[in-house]
């Protein structure tokens, strides 16, 4: 009796961006090498809707992806975000934001 390898979701991400790209390249592409050696691969979609491919993006940690997060909302009043993310993997699993935080603070000059 034959039993099935569970899915790696990561490589076949991986698959399909390198299939996808080939030999195109965008700033800052990872090498393949890169990308299965990257403590956090994350997966991006453009907003640009001439741009079909999602592209990746290698940190460190997850704190840098937050800072992201909390960059793009507090700009959010002067631009859009560019690209949408789809996907993220810290030490090739799959992770998925638990909880989001806001606080407030009033103006003390008002």
């Amino acid at each position: 009796m034959k039993t099935e390898k569970p899915r790696d979701e990561f490589m076949e991400r991986v698959q399909a961006h390198e299939r996808d790209w080939g030999n195109e390249l965008y700033p800052d592409r990872p090498s393949l090498v890169d990308i299965l050696s990257a403590s956090v691969v994350t997966f991006w979609q453009p907003t640009d809707p001439k741009v079909k491919n999602p592209y990746i993006v290698l940190y460190n940690d997850l704190r840098e992806v937050e800072k992201w997060f909390i960059q793009t909302m507090m700009r959010a009043h002067v631009s859009s975000p560019d690209r949408r993310l789809i996907g993220i993997y810290e030490n090739r699993r799959k992770v998925r934001i638990k909880s989001v935080r806001v606080e407030f603070d009033s103006d003390s000059n008002a």
